[in-house]
């Protein structure tokens, strides 16, 4: 506190008072400009008021002459030096020095009055303790003098001459005597003149004359009924001013009992030494002192031989735990208990059961009293003991079945877990309980008490079943079914000792069973009534059932099945498919998507089947149930589609072949290569028709599989026999003509051997026909019989008009070619002749404006030398009026340019005609940079300006045909726009069909899961799931295909679209797994199109999700940006990290169906980038596909920027 400064030094206080003097004048100095000279002393007051207060008076009187001294020397006149001139300064400084010696003292009486009052108060405060200490003293001697009373000690207190003066209440009970009684007399009366532990008569005078000897003694006391009891004393003496013991306070406690301890330990040790247990006494750093009788039998060794001797170093101990951690327990609790490995001198190790006293003796070590008894024979029958009875044990427990044991009297010994929980009776319960209390049998249909079976086999000595119908009654009432044995237990001597009782629990068995029939009828009606072509089969192949679609579709309606063999029913069954049947019952599970079927009757149909094992309730195959499909007219319309896609493979190969081609033979060889490569027939050539005498057909190309065969025949195109077959015909007639079957065909016998040892059995020829003229044919041969319908003739045909068209215009192309290689030849023959001199010379005099010519330039100009003046309209006379503007433009650019005079020009001759004129010159300037001079030469270019207009009509004349044709093509895309539309439609109604069976096997495999499930295995639940998968994957993949067919179809009209917002729209359906993954999502800037929006944002969706999917064990990074490229173009880019693929797979993926991971590692059909591509180029673009394994993947799409063409191509 301010007021306190006991501990305040002087030094400090005067600082203190000298430092807030030098703050006040700080203070001061700040209102110099407010105060100026005015109020002095106004901030000094309060600072001697602090030093007061806190000093005393010293500080204070201190901190007023500072506070003086520096107002005089800063604010006083005059300023700056030590003086006061003025009177009313000095009465000012006056009455300052006489208010701070007030303070000053004010504050010093104030702070001895405090301390004068606060000192009162402690000394009132110390009386009032001392008064209190009085008293609690007075109360303490109070309790201190009742404690001795009644403490359970005896107290008792004799003067020097053995007179009591004291004597507590506990020893008159344990003496016998009152106080009254032995108060004043010797305290001999509590000795006896004799003890067993020798003379007492002495011992209390030795008390009083050597105290310090018998400050605890021992010694034997008697009681007022003369029993004699040893008691430990404490003595404290009492002695006088002179150091005269005048009195002995004593304190006993009575130890008889244990004196009579220690007697019987020494009896004892006695006794240990001859016990058979090792018996060993050792200090705690393990120097034995003790070794008894036991432990030389047991370890070999001497006690001379053992006592000295480290006890672990000598038996080799082997501690259960490291000796310091033992150590450390054995000092804290004392003692231990526990097995330990010792070796004996002869080397044998025996294991003990050792126990471990910690004791400190009188000499204050610490000692370890350690007794072993030998356990090694017993721990190695424990361990076999223990061995068979885990064994037993877990056998016993783990057995599904209930296992009760009785003795040869009936009753219980063991019951496993299994049995405890269906009788009800816990093993303490039931052991020793009659048989007949524990297990309660009855049958099921009498109600009556079954046979005791433990009796029979006590009786008997043999094996009992249980009779049927048998239910057990449990502890608590229950009745459960049960099916047992008993068999007897026999003894060494063969003699049966006991029953073991087996039985188990069948309520899930009958349960099972009923199920399991319940299961199969419902399996039947399934099957039955199912909207699939299935039919069940027990294992000998014999009908169980079979659904109406089957027998529809095997012509089966009217037939019974039931019982009988689907071999007699299909006689015609080849050995591969009952090869399959025999893996099918197996277990094995067998499908196939297309295989061929030749019925008896002649017929071909094509299947889709699958075999799948069906269990009986024994979990054994109880047969086959086959699901087929009859995918007959579906192979049909593929097999019609391939052939279509390949014709129109080949027409497009054609039509490239014509663009490229530069030769006629070779692109004729190059069309047969095609036709024979993409449309898969054995053979294909072509023939010119000659205008001969015998109107021979001329082989000028061939493809494929001829070995010889156009030089063995001799085909013409005339109306003879050798001018019938299908290639005369089609060039008389003008129209295609298709032999159907070579070996039917009569008109066909010509050639009919030939053909059929080269694998030919059907041909098409296809006229080759220009301007309506059919100059040649194409003939091709195929393997099959009727390998020709109406559609593939007809896109023949126009295969044929493209390849007839294609030599047309390659034969126009060669002859243009020619034209031009004549033009180069007489455009080199005028440069010859004109650097021969056949030009004329001419010169423009620029400052003159006067033009020169020589001979020869008048001549090529057609004018008279003689009359020419070489003024400008004397030239300008001779031009075509249309070309002289011309003139004067490049005699302009010249001038102005300094480029190089270069012109043609026509010029009217004296005959009336037009000459065509080119015209070159240089100009020539002074030394000033002025034009002076143009100088040039000039020649006639009719005759190549002639050749040029032949050309140009031939030209004109080529790209009428070609746009001709370009009509009769658009007129071909519209036919097959629509062929394509219909197997578009044919794709969506095919894949609608095959998803309504699907969604129905589907649905009534969900309801036999769910019905059946508590009573099918596990097989036959993984046999649904696999069906209901195999039905989703499926629907699956039609959903894909129908996706598939439909983005070439016409869509939505195309529109301009936002590339960003439709790919933040397709980024935004996988939320969820960007969630989940972390993964980031990158979209950039991208250009705006003309699109189909719902098509862009599948696109998209397809790439981002592969990206997505596709992930590697980092955080999946994908980014979309893309930019403009050439005219027209933009380049839209997805790359992500991912797993990334080998490039040679960067064509094969965008194929269907085309995967490159298992299905149990990413879901997915397959057809995922097949549409992508078919959405990139129904729009026009291309898309291809960038990647390494491990390094992600890009794939890079380029779209037209506008839609400048027909929607929906």
């Amino acid at each position: 506190m301010l007021w306190d400064r006991t501990n305040r030094p002087l030094w400090l206080r005067c600082s203190v008072g000298v430092l807030v003097a030098i703050i006040a004048a700080a203070i001061r100095w700040q209102f110099l400009e407010i105060l100026e000279l005015r109020a002095t002393f106004l901030t000094f007051y309060p600072a001697v008021a602090v030093a007061a207060l806190y000093g005393g008076l010293g500080a204070g009187l201190l901190a007023t002459f500072v506070s003086a001294a520096l107002a005089d020397y800063f604010w006083i006149e005059p300023v700056g030096q030590f003086g006061i001139t003025n009177s009313a300064d000095l009465i000012s400084m006056a009455v300052f020095l006489a208010s701070g010696a007030l303070i000053s003292y004010l504050a010093e009486a104030a702070y001895r009055a405090q301390a004068q009052a606060h000192k009162a108060e402690e000394q009132s405060k110390l009386a009032a303790e001392r008064e209190k200490a009085a008293v609690d003293l007075q109360q303490s001697e109070s309790k201190y003098r009742e404690l001795v009373q009644n403490a359970n000690s005896v107290i008792i207190r004799w003067k020097r001459d053995g007179t009591l003066t004291f004597f507590n209440e506990y020893a008159q009970k344990f003496f016998g005597y009152s106080a009254e009684e032995v108060i004043g007399k010797s305290v001999n009366i509590l000795v006896p003149e004799q003890s067993t532990g020798g003379d007492l008569t002495g011992l209390l005078q030795d008390i009083v004359n050597h105290p310090e000897r018998y400050v605890n003694n021992i010694n034997e006391n008697i009681l007022r009924d003369g029993s004699r009891v040893w008691m430990a004393w404490t003595n404290k003496p009492i002695f006088d001013q002179e150091g005269q013991v005048v009195e002995i306070l004593a304190v006993a406690s009575d130890i008889t009992e244990r004196k009579r301890a220690e007697a019987l330990l020494q009896l004892q040790a006695e006794l240990l030494y001859l016990s058979y247990d090792a018996i060993i006494v050792w200090q705690l750093e393990g120097r034995i002192e003790t070794w008894n009788k036991g432990a030389e039998e047991l370890y070999g060794y001497s006690k001379e031989e053992a006592v000295g001797q480290v006890t672990h170093d000598l038996l080799k101990t082997i501690h259960p735990e490291p000796w310091p951690q033992l150590e450390g327990k054995l000092r804290e609790r004392k003692s231990w208990e526990g097995e330990l490995k010792h070796s004996t001198r002869e080397g044998r190790e025996v294991i003990v059961s050792a126990r471990h006293q910690l004791v400190r003796g009188a000499d204050g070590v610490e000692r370890v009293l350690e007794t072993n008894r030998d356990i090694t024979e017993r721990k190695r029958a424990e361990e076999e003991v223990r061995r068979n009875r885990q064994w037993l044990e877990i056998t016993l427990s783990s057995i599904g079945d209930a296992v009760i044991a009785t003795d040869a009297s009936g009753r219980v010994t063991f019951l496993n877990p299994i049995a405890a929980q269906m009788t009800g009776w816990r093993l303490e319960e039931a052991l020793r309980q009659p048989i007949q209390s524990v297990f309660q049998i009855i049958n099921e249909k009498t109600r009556k008490p079954a046979e005791n079976i433990v009796e029979h086999v006590l009786l008997e000595g043999n094996i009992v079943n249980l009779a049927n119908h048998t239910a057990l009654i449990t502890r608590d009432g229950r009745e459960i079914p049960i099916e047992d044995s008993a068999a007897p237990i026999r003894d060494k001597e063969g003699g049966v000792s006991g029953v073991v009782l087996v039985f188990h629990d069948v309520t899930e068995k009958r349960r099972a069973r009923e199920a399991l029939r319940e299961s199969e009828e419902r399996l039947r009606l399934f099957i039955g009534h199912a909207p699939a072509s299935l039919a069940m089969f027990d294992r000998s192949m014999r009908y169980l059932s079979a659904s109406r679609r089957w027998l529809t579709e095997h012509g089966l309606e009217q037939t019974d099945l039931t019982g009988l063999s689907h071999y007699e029913v299909f006689p015609e069954i080849p050995e591969y498919w009952k090869e399959v049947h025999r893996r099918g019952l197996t277990g094995e599970v067998v499908r196939v998507d297309a295989d061929r079927f030749d019925r008896a009757d002649g017929s071909v149909l094509w299947l889709r089947w699958e075999v799948w094992p069906w269990h009986d309730g024994a979990g054994d195959v109880g047969g086959i149930v086959i699901f087929s499909e009859d995918i007959t007219e579906f192979k049909k319309q593929e097999e019609e589609l391939r052939r279509l896609n390949r014709i129109l493979r080949a027409l497009s190969n054609t039509n490239q072949a014509a663009i490229h081609a530069e030769d006629v033979s070779d692109f004729l060889d190059a069309v047969c290569r095609i036709i024979v490569e993409d449309c898969g027939h054995p053979m294909v050539w072509i023939g010119f028709a000659e205008d001969d005498e015998n109107r021979t057909v001329k082989p000028v190309a061939q493809a494929g599989f001829e070995e010889g065969y156009l030089e063995t025949i001799k085909i013409t195109w005339s109306d003879t026999e050798l001018g019938r077959g299908p290639t005369g015909t089609a060039i008389r007639t003008g129209t295609p003509d298709v032999c159907r079957n070579m070996l039917t065909e009569t008109r066909m016998r010509p050639w009919r051997e030939h053909a059929i040892k080269r694998g030919y059995a059907s041909s098409a020829a296809l006229p080759l026909k220009t301007d309506g003229h059919t100059s040649g044919v194409l003939t091709i041969y195929s393997k099959d019989p009727d390998s020709f319908p109406g559609d593939e003739v007809k896109l023949l045909a126009e295969l044929a008009d493209d390849l007839a068209y294609g030599i047309t215009v390659l034969r126009l192309r060669l002859a243009h070619q020619q034209s031009e290689k004549k033009l180069r030849e007489s455009q080199a023959r005028l440069d010859l002749a004109l650097r021969s001199a056949s030009m004329g010379t001419w010169h423009w005099d620029i400052t003159e404006n006067r033009r020169y010519f020589d001979d020869q330039a008048c001549y090529l100009l057609g004018i008279d030398p003689t009359m020419f003046t070489g003024a400008a309209e004397d030239f300008f006379k001779v031009l075509h009026p249309d070309d002289r503007e011309t003139v004067m433009k490049a005699l302009a650019r010249t001038l102005e340019r300094d480029v190089p005079y270069e012109t043609e020009y026509r010029v009217a001759w004296p005959d009336g005609g037009f000459h065509y004129i080119a015209s070159r010159g240089k100009l020539v300037r002074d030394d000033e940079g002025l034009p002076v001079k143009l100088n040039g030469l000039i020649w006639d270019i009719s005759e190549r300006r002639h050749m040029e207009e032949e050309l140009r009509k031939s030209r004109d004349d080529l790209e009428l045909r070609v746009r001709e044709r370009t009509a009769e093509l658009s007129a071909t895309v519209a036919r097959l726009e629509l062929v394509n539309a219909e197997l578009q439609e044919f794709a969506f109604v095919a894949s609608h069909d095959l998803q309504e069976p699907l969604r129905k096997i589907q649905t009534f495999c969900d309801m036999a899961k769910k019905r059946c499930a508590p009573v099918l295995d596990n097989t036959s639940q993984e046999y649904l799931d696999r069906v209901i998968n195999s039905a989703s994957r499926m629907r699956q993949l039609l959903s894909d295909l129908l996706q598939f067919s439909r983005v070439a179809a016409k869509q939505e009209p195309f529109e301009t679209i936002d590339l960003v917002k439709i790919v933040r729209e397709a980024a935004d359906v996988f939320e969820k797994t960007v969630k989940n993954t972390g993964a980031l999502v990158d979209i950039e800037s991208m250009p705006t199109i003309e699109a189909d929006e719902s098509q862009m944002l599948r696109l998209f969706q397809n790439l981002i999700g592969n990206a997505l999917k596709f992930r590697s064990n980092g955080i999946p990074n994908v980014k979309v940006y893309g930019k403009l490229v050439g005219r027209g173009l933009c380049e839209i880019l997805i790359e992500d990290n991912g797993i990334g693929f080998d490039p040679k797979f960067a064509e094969l993926i965008f194929k269907p169906f085309q995967r490159l991971h298992n299905r149990n590692e990413y879901e997915g059909t397959g057809m995922g980038l097949a549409i992508c591509r078919k959405i990139i180029e129904r729009h026009g673009g291309s898309i291809r596909a960038e990647s390494e394994p491990g390094k992600g993947s890009t794939f890079i799409i380029r779209l037209p920027v506008k839609q400048d063409r027909w929607e929906g191509i």
